[in-house]
């Protein structure tokens, strides 16, 4: 009986897999966190999309600048990675990001635009306007002016002062300098000064051509939007740098803070070593911009 029961199983293999057509790919909904569907749409989108002719442009000179000043290759990637670097503030990176797409409304962005057609030109110097002419040859008061005090202050740190271009400015996330101690508190340095200043410089040149109707800002308000930018930048790295570690609260390691801002500060060598938890110190910049006002108004007799 047993053997003839065997002998009519059926020889069809049953299987626990559900069918193709109820199958459903991706993530479980249950579970998963915001983040991990917000790069998913971000991975799709940038999947998607064709780059810009004026992006592609633009990352390649600047690729071409680091390689050429300082002497090693990186990619395009590396170069957008720089974006999200926290040693830029936030709107820093937002400019960054958007100088790398090339999309600031300034020159040709106005040449097919009916009667805007004159905003493409520097009222100053009478050439249309891009990122380069803004930020290094402008001749409408800040730029050299900024840059002079910027140099200043950076050379405390380190005496080579790398060319200024508008590839290097916006790349100044990937600098690399040759030293035998505190290369990433060097490198940091750099990046928070050049990343500062150069948008300092692009906000008194809104400031002067938006709100101003072209009017010349004063020389000590030049210094001081800059040093403002300077010694805020700093007290944000030393208020981090003493806020204890909890959740998900911001803070910054004290020695990377103490490595980035050593030599710059004022009367440096008589502060005692703690001086990162004593509110009131001095960046360098303070009393550069004191001096370059003075000297300025010795040079024209002002006052």
């Amino acid at each position: 009986m047993a053997r003839s029961a065997r002998s009519h199983q059926s020889t069809v293999r049953i299987t626990l897999d559900a069918p193709e057509e109820l199958v459903l790919s991706g993530v479980r909904l249950a579970g998963t966190k915001q983040t991990v569907f917000y790069q998913a749409i971000r991975e799709w989108k940038t999947s998607k999309a064709t780059q810009r002719v004026a992006t592609v442009r633009q990352t390649e000179m600047i690729r071409a600048e680091i390689l050429r000043v300082f002497g090693y290759a990186v990619s395009t990637e590396q170069l957008w990675d720089t974006t999200y670097f926290f040693d830029f503030s936030r709107p820093v990176r937002d400019f960054l990001w958007k100088s790398l797409h090339d999309a600031h409304h300034i020159g040709t962005y106005w040449k097919h635009i009916p009667d805007c057609e004159a905003r493409m030109t520097c009222q100053v110097c009478g050439v249309t306007e891009d990122l380069a002419h803004i930020l290094l040859k402008c001749e409408a008061p800040g730029q050299n002016e900024v840059w002079a005090v910027t140099r200043e202050l950076w050379q405390r740190k380190h005496p080579e002062w790398p060319e200024l271009t508008v590839g290097t400015l916006l790349g100044c996330g990937l600098a690399r300098f040759q030293s035998a101690r505190n290369v990433a508190g060097i490198q940091q340095l750099y990046r928070i000064l050049i990343s500062e200043s150069m948008f300092v410089i692009w906000k008194l040149r809104n400031e002067r051509v938006i709100q101003r109707a072209g009017a010349e800002l004063p020389l000590q308000e030049i210094l001081n939007k800059w040093n403002q930018a300077i010694v805020s930048r700093f007290e944000i790295d030393r208020v981090l740098a003493n806020r204890p570690r909890h959740g998900k609260r911001a803070s910054i390691d004290p020695g990377r803070v103490i490595e980035t801002w050593s030599a710059v500060l004022v009367n440096e060598e008589n502060l005692r070593k703690e001086w990162l938890r004593l509110a009131g110190v001095l960046v360098g910049s303070t009393e550069i911009a004191s001096r370059a006002l003075q000297t300025r108004t010795v040079r024209h007799g002002e006052g």
